[in-house]
């Protein structure tokens, strides 16, 4: 029980106009009392945006990390920032493609893997627009392989002195 619950206490009803106080810092414009204006309104942040490519990632990053020993065994393996982690997660995270892709290298998977796909599924998609599963891999494989050969001629070039 609070000692002052039986003190008279009476708290203002009047809003910040009618009490005529000056507010005198850059980030808040003076207040004129005489004026009628109301403070603009607050601006809230946006409600995160759940998809259900987040929540597929989650949910599979949650198996992986129990197939793997808990969550201390498994984020060294996933090669994230343990707050980029926890925001995947949960599913608030919005990860790029490219997080994607860095993730399932780590854990010697593909994406699609990464995500619960198998390669049957990708393939069955693939054949619907006409591509072949097969060449595309074959043909990524060797696009890389290409990159990085020149990423490899280009970091061994020296530099004019």
């Amino acid at each position: 029980m609070s000692r002052f619950k039986d003190l008279p206490v009476q708290f203002p009803t009047s809003n910040i106009l009618d009490l005529g106080i000056r507010v005198c810092s850059p980030s808040f414009p003076r207040v004129d009392p005489k004026a009628s204006q109301t403070m603009p309104p607050v601006r809230k942040p946006l409600p995160v945006d759940h998809s259900i490519l987040n929540e597929m990632l989650a949910i599979r990053l949650q198996q992986l990390e129990i197939e793997n020993g808990g969550m201390e065994a498994f984020l060294p393996k996933t090669g994230l920032a343990r707050g980029t982690y926890y925001t995947i997660v949960r599913g608030i995270g919005n990860p790029t493609l490219r997080t994607m892709e860095r993730i399932a290298s780590s854990l010697n998977m593909s994406v699609l893997e990464l995500l619960g796909f198998e390669a049957a599924d990708a393939r069955r998609a693939l054949k619907k627009s006409g591509v072949n599963y097969d060449e595309l891999v074959s043909a990524i494989g060797k696009k890389n392989r290409a990159d990085r050969g020149l990423a490899r001629q280009t970091r061994s070039r020296k530099l004019p002195s």
